[in-house]
C-alpha cells in the first residue's frame, strides 16, 4: 500500500452525498470511495452529466481519477486505515505529511 499526501489538489468538498456511516475497517477504503462516487452520481442524475454541481470536482472523484507517481488506483482510506496510517507513520515523523494544509 502506498500513502501520499496529495494536498496540491487544494480545498474541495467531499461531495454532496457523503455518508459518515461508511465502513471503518482497514481495507474498505476502495469500496467506500466507489460507493460515495456512485451515490453522488445517482443523487445528481438530474444534472446534465450526473456530477456534483455539474462537475466531478470533489475529493472522492478527484482521488479516484488520480494518476500520480505511476499509480492510478488511489482511494480515500477508511477511518480505521487513517488511524493506522497516523499511528504507524505520521506519529513517527514518516511520510512528510503537512498538517498545516488542514488548518
Amino acid at each position: 500500500m502506498v500513502v501520499a499526501d496529495y494536498a496540491s489538489s487544494g480545498a474541495t468538498s467531499c461531495g454532496d452525498h457523503f455518508d459518515f456511516t461508511n465502513s471503518t475497517l482497514i481495507g474498505d477504503g476502495l469500496e467506500n470511495t466507489q460507493r460515495i462516487i456512485e451515490e453522488n452520481f445517482n443523487d445528481n442524475s438530474m444534472v446534465g452529466n450526473g456530477f456534483e454541481f455539474g462537475s466531478d470536482a470533489y475529493a472522492f472523484k478527484i482521488v479516484s481519477d488520480l494518476e500520480y507517481r505511476n499509480y492510478d488506483d488511489w482511494l480515500i482510506p477508511s477511518s480505521g486505515a487513517m488511524k493506522a496510517i497516523f499511528d504507524n507513520l505520521h506519529s513517527q515523523g514518516i511520510g512528510g505529511f503537512d498538517e498545516t494544509v488542514y488548518h
